[in-house]
């Protein structure tokens, strides 16, 4: 199997696009966990009957660090918008910068084929998604097991005041400071100028 190895932080990074198959959205508006799996994907979400929550993530390679939002099926956001969010700079989380490289599932590239000029715009070469470069599949578990527990506790949670806290729920996700492997340290420890969708580049201010 292929594997693939990174030297520093925002040399690669991961993208994801995945269909929930346990979150979707009521008539009412509110999202809601299904413990039975709903046989769903990018490709076939549209034909379903159920709205459901499509989760976007990019994944650091080197560190592990990364970032998430959501939106629902019938309302697809543009994943270039995601991907410039992603990117700039955030005051909540430490999480930003153009990578040198991206990988894209084919997927996204079937659902969101602009996606590839965009990023070739800003310099950024392609990676190929192999089976030993599946990257972000654990992560999506851990950003929608958050997600399950909150919906649990608050019935009447909108998808909106989800992706109105996405950049607060990536930082508590990958707040881990005090481990000795943190993500959030490896990855702030090991950048160095750092460039963001605006043109700007910067060097972080080591916390």
């Amino acid at each position: 199997m292929l594997r693939y190895k990174s030297d520093y932080p925002n040399q690669v990074h991961q993208l994801v696009v995945s269909v929930s198959r346990h979150l979707h959205i009521t008539r009412s508006g509110y999202v809601r966990y299904q413990k039975k799996e709903l046989d769903v994907n990018l490709q076939n979400v549209s034909k379903s009957d159920k709205e459901h929550i499509v989760h976007y993530l990019i994944r650091d390679h080197f560190s592990g660090l990364f970032y998430g939002e959501i939106c629902s099926s019938s309302n697809l956001m543009q994943v270039e918008a995601f991907l410039l969010r992603a990117w700039s700079r955030k005051d909540e989380y430490i999480f930003c910068g153009i990578p040198g490289y991206l990988s894209i599932p084919k997927t996204v590239s079937i659902i969101f084929p602009s996606v590839h000029d965009f990023i070739r715009e800003l310099g950024i070469e392609t990676v190929e998604v192999t089976s030993g470069f599946q990257g972000g599949v654990r992560d999506i578990r851990t950003w929608e097991n958050y997600l399950r527990q909150v919906v649990s506790v608050r019935e009447e949670t909108k998808p909106t005041e989800i992706q109105s806290g996405a950049t607060r729920i990536s930082e508590y996700l990958n707040d881990d400071w005090e481990v000795s492997q943190s993500k959030m340290k490896k990855w702030a420890d090991n950048i160095n100028e750092i460039r963001v969708p605006s043109g700007e580049k910067f060097v972080l201010s080591r916390p």
